[in-house]
């Protein structure tokens, strides 16, 4: 019976890691077919636009939707209550954040270094609502175990955001490039208002039937661990703000550095495009295959480690590392012969080529990233992967602040800021691994 119960699991995670390498792989192909759409320039505001949305994101949604996860799983019925306590919280600061973006939305543009990022900005505020609150009803059915409804959704939510997104800026792009790059932005809402439909039902089924009242619910808060949820979801926001800030920063720092090197507004938006978006987008595919391994590979590790299987443990380790360096390599190795070959077949013309090749080694230090993360969670070490990403972003902002204003060496200085990312958070995980002691 129970070996059933863990095949069974197992069988889940795969589905899962399965279901997520299906949402990359589409994001991948709709940015593919985006960039199409909106050229360099059109492609460097979309991605400022989704830097700051992002962090919006996890600054509305906090770490409420895992606190959530963890209070239901605990108790299914105090979590029922949670949801309807904490949605309301969730929605109101949803809706400011939305709306101070649209009010200031010039003043955001000219800090950010480019004031046709305006429209963009403000064609996000029907998204920067509904996502937060999608992300918290995931959060309550996670704790519900309702995993495949879950993921399920994900795979809804991307696919018609995609759609979405090539239509709209397709459709827009004779009203100009910022329309349509808005459109593209808007595209968010529509995706996870899809998922949102999606789940109601699974949502529905998940409560009980005799689900008390809204008002009563608020009358039980004082019953209600409300203060514990807060406390953890404060925990989690500082772990998770790490990487949407990192991305955010880059989106402040590359364009106005490149303008007080001499680039136009035009020029810095188009070169941030190429590679923060086209170049990062080709040279980052191939960790979907990394972040699958990384998935199925969590729950065998970490059962061992529960179980003081040391030796197992320290062997998957190795084997996954061996897995990910080969993989990495061989990838890099593609990615560096290939480069002009990629740049042609994605974007019409070889002109990225050279920056596919200089950051060649990204899906080797990526990939190495991404698994030490996981085997440092795996083995109760929740601290080390928070280190070492905050190692990588100060490395990085640093490398690009520095180096991107120096005209002669803007460009590698972006390749270097990213480098630099990635050499120093895998080489932190790393040395952290050698130290795991039970």
């Amino acid at each position: 019976m129970r070996a059933k119960k863990i095949t069974g699991a197992f069988e889940q995670l795969v589905m899962r890691a399965g279901l997520i390498a299906m949402v990359k792989v589409i994001g991948t192909i709709g940015k593919m077919f985006l960039f199409r759409v909106l050229g360099a320039e059109g492609t460097g505001l979309f991605q400022m636009a989704y830097a700051l949305f992002g962090l919006l994101i996890t600054l509305a949604t906090g770490g409420f939707s895992t606190a959530l996860t963890f209070f239901t799983a605990s108790n299914a019925r105090v979590g029922e209550r949670l949801l309807h306590v904490i949605l309301p919280i969730v929605a109101f600061l949803a809706c400011v954040g939305a709306l101070l973006t649209y009010v200031y939305a010039p003043e955001i543009s000219s800090w950010m270094g480019n004031q046709d990022l305006i429209i963009p900005l403000r064609f996000l505020l029907p998204a920067l609502i509904i996502v937060p609150v999608l992300n918290l009803i995931r959060g309550y059915l996670q704790g519900m175990e309702r995993y495949r409804s879950i993921a399920v959704s994900e795979l809804v939510e991307q696919t018609v955001r995609i759609v979405g997104m090539i239509l709209l800026a397709t459709f827009l792009l004779d009203a100009g490039l910022t329309k349509a790059v808005g459109g593209a932005v808007a595209a968010a809402a529509i995706g996870a208002l899809g998922a949102f439909l999606f789940l109601l039902p699974a949502l529905r089924r998940s409560f009980s039937e005799d689900t008390d009242s809204f008002g009563r619910d608020l009358r039980l808060v004082g019953k209600l661990p409300v203060g514990g949820v807060f406390r953890m979801a404060m925990a989690i926001l500082a772990t998770r703000i790490i990487l949407p800030l990192h991305d955010f920063l880059d989106s402040l720092i590359i364009p106005n550095r490149l303008i007080q090197g001499g680039m136009s507004e035009v020029e810095a938006a188009t070169v941030f495009g190429e590679y923060i978006g086209m170049v990062s987008t080709i040279v980052y595919t191939p960790t979907l295959i990394t972040a699958a391994l990384s998935h199925i590979m969590a729950a065998k590790l970490a059962s061992d480690w529960e179980r003081g299987r040391l030796p197992s443990f320290h062997q998957r380790v190795r084997k996954a590392l061996s897995a990910g360096a080969w993989w990495g390599l061989l990838a890099s190795t593609g990615l560096f012969l290939c480069g002009p070959t990629l740049s042609y077949l994605v974007y019409g013309n070889t002109s990225l080529g050279g920056e596919i090749r200089s950051l060649a080694l990204l899906p080797l230090l990526c990939g190495i990233r991404e698994l030490t993360t996981t085997i440092l969670w795996t083995a109760n070490n929740k601290n080390g992967p928070i280190l070492g990403l905050l190692f990588a972003s100060f490395a990085s902002t640093g490398v690009t602040y520095v180096v991107v204003g120096i005209p002669e060496w803007s460009l590698a200085g972006i390749i270097w800021g990213m480098v630099a990312f990635e050499v120093v958070g895998a080489a932190a995980n790393l040395l952290m691994i050698h130290r795991i002691k039970r």
